[in-house]
């Protein structure tokens, strides 16, 4: 009994410094990774974990239905800390999913079966005590950006993006002209996809953020989106490293990297880049079809 509470308490202590860990850190130093409470939001690969151990009651020590009796314990507490967990999530520059959720009783009760429904177990195993540990874990995008997201957001059409063509391909012939498209200025076809660049200056990932010029008038925001776009895969993507951004399928072959010049006056979540920068990006039909799909990445420290 003593040794299962040594045990018990290295692991919470355990818990609470894992707890304690700053936005985007992990191991690799390409992921951003969010610790909140006893689990965290992987901003990069897009999901919420939440981990927790539990015990069987002491009449079942030793017993041979005590395993399953602590991991139904562990799982009962790992999907109270995963629901803490979603509805701190920030969603935009002022509001997180728990606002939401207070202001409206329907997303309440979608947030809740939501993790009731969608938890699956990423990892669980029985430690010597006789406790069990176990992980749960939650996609960001589907069902969870789905309830979130304004229903508002339209969809639009289908459309081809242009092939991309390196810049040593002399022989690569330019896509057809239709009778009635806008001409694309050369340039823009090598744009697969937008990088920002938010390093140096404190900014913090959400779910919807918005981009700005240095008028600011927005650029970049979920009214800017394809809805079913957004909610496979997300408004953005983040990650801590700007070589892996850049081959990062959600916008390679080859994307147009822009600087933020810093981060918008409420909640470091929305970002600010420069006029000439939000011009390249209004400027052309390739680059609207670009914000449309989601095809963003932005770099945090």
């Amino acid at each position: 009994m003593k040794l299962r509470s040594v045990f018990a308490a290295i692991m919470i202590g355990t818990l609470l410094i894992f707890a304690s860990a700053g936005v985007c850190q992990d191991e690799t130093g390409e992921e951003c990774v969010e610790s909140i409470g006893y689990g965290l939001i992987n901003w990069t690969a897009g999901y919420i974990e939440a981990m927790n151990i539990g015990a069987p009651p002491p009449e079942l020590a030793g017993r041979i239905n005590a395993r399953p009796v602590a991991l139904r314990a562990a799982k009962e507490k790992a999907l109270g800390d995963l629901m803490e967990i979603v509805k701190d999530i920030q969603v935009d520059s002022t509001r997180k999913i728990k606002d939401f959720m207070m202001e409206r009783q329907d997303i309440n009760a979608q947030i809740l079966d939501f993790v009731q429904r969608d938890a699956m177990v990423s990892d669980q195993q029985y430690l010597p005590d006789g406790t069990a540990e176990i992980k749960l874990r939650v996609p960001i995008y589907g069902n969870l950006t789905r309830i979130i997201l304004p229903a508002s957001i339209t969809e639009v059409e289908d459309v081809k993006l242009p092939a991309v063509v390196s810049p040593s391909d002399t022989s690569a012939s330019p896509p057809a002209a239709h009778k009635t498209a806008p001409r694309i200025p050369p340039t823009s076809l090598m744009h697969s996809g937008i990088i920002v660049d938010a390093r140096g200056m404190g900014a913090k990932p959400a779910m919807a953020p918005k981009i700005f010029d240095e008028n600011g008038k927005e650029v970049y925001g979920y009214s800017s989106v394809d809805r079913e776009y957004a909610v496979r895969q997300g408004t953005v993507v983040y990650t801590r490293d700007i070589v892996s951004a850049r081959t990062n399928q959600r916008v390679a072959a080859n994307p147009l990297t822009i600087k933020a010049v810093k981060t918008a006056a409420t909640g470091k979540t929305d970002l600010v880049i420069g006029n000439i920068d939000a011009q390249r990006i209004r400027g052309t039909i390739q680059e609207t079809i670009l914000l449309k799909q989601c095809r963003v990445i932005i770099v945090l420290d």
